[in-house]
């Protein structure tokens, strides 16, 4: 364990402590708040594991999201599969649909453009699917039971942020984060090294699919009800991409403060400018990643190194001041 590691290790439990509690001092609108940033901080790390890492661009994350909200919410209703259970069972079929999908577009090198065409369209065919098959629910939707208590939500939400940001952070320091980032580079010589492309592109993926499954099934239990057009909402594929590229692409804690800021500016600017939030945010975007590709993380680490600077400069002209 390196010295700047263990700083890092309290500061994220002491983090996760307070969420623990926190629901014990806060009201139930904090509560919701806090739903939903967890649901974006897990949705943008999963985006980020596969995109972030390979520099392949998906668009169609927000399919597996949608696929997690069926999984559980038919599981529930037509067979009568306990909560839990039907919980898990909204990742593994997120995880089914990421292996037919990435057994046969990932052994192909295909362009960027073109492979963020094609899983764009993955979220429009499973809602066509879903809204032209009756005994799935059809137009309607369908319903499940209530959740319990919300702070159930609150906790799985919780556990899944911790899992993913874990998850993270172990491949970004692997072996296979490493071919991962040498693919982004360049798949080719990645190839010519010995990277097996395929295998290291189709790993993460699946990994990558499987949060969204999991937290789109503990939202439709949150929800109670959900049909096509709110399960498969191309704007959750859209979001993740925006998050990360605000937070910063390829980094573990890119995801969590894209998150936190897409969060709390659009909740502060949907109160505020309740007809204009969506255009102002969306310039704050346009700004940020025109001046600041890099993201939030690469604004923070500017201004750290200009104190570094001007402390250095400091202590360089008190110095000399002394020695006169």
């Amino acid at each position: 364990m390196t010295s700047g590691t263990a700083p890092k290790l309290l500061g994220s439990g002491l983090i996760i402590l307070l969420l623990v509690v926190l629901p014990r001092f806060t009201s139930t609108y904090i509560h919701s708040f806090l739903i939903d940033l967890m649901t974006f901080v897990i949705l943008a790390q999963s985006w980020n594991l596969f995109s972030g890492y390979t520099g392949y661009i998906s668009l169609g994350h927000g399919a597996f999201f949608g696929v997690g909200v069926y999984g559980f919410a038919l599981s529930i209703s037509k067979l009568s599969w306990p909560p839990l259970l039907a919980l898990l069972g909204g990742g593994v079929v997120a995880v089914v649909l990421a292996f037919l999908f990435g057994i046969v577009f990932l052994q192909v090198r295909i362009k960027i453009a073109y492979f963020a065409l094609i899983t764009l369209s993955l979220s429009e065919i499973m809602r066509a699917f879903i809204q032209n098959t009756p005994g799935l629910g059809g137009a309607q939707g369908t319903t499940t039971p209530l959740i319990p208590t919300p702070l159930l939500a609150y906790y799985y939400l919780l556990v899944l942020t911790v899992l993913v940001t874990l998850t993270a952070y172990l491949v970004k320091r692997s072996r296979l984060g490493l071919g991962l980032r040498a693919i982004r580079a360049d798949e080719l010589a990645a190839e010519v090294s010995g990277v097996n492309a395929f295998r290291h592109k189709f790993a993460v993926f699946l990994v990558s699919a499987l949060f969204p499954g999991l937290v789109g099934a503990i939202n439709v239990w949150f929800w109670s009800y959900t049909e096509p057009d709110q399960a498969f909402n191309i704007i959750v594929s859209f979001n993740m991409v925006i998050m990360t590229l605000l937070g910063g692409v390829g980094t573990v804690a890119g995801p969590l403060v894209g998150a936190l800021v897409m969060g709390v500016v659009s909740e502060l600017l949907s109160t505020t400018f309740p007809f204009l939030h969506a255009i102002i945010f969306g310039l704050l975007i346009i700004l940020i990643v025109i001046f600041w590709p890099g993201g939030v993380l690469q604004v923070t680490e500017q201004l750290r190194a200009a104190f570094r600077e001007k402390g250095r400069a400091f202590s360089g002209h008190a110095t000399s001041q002394s020695k006169e």
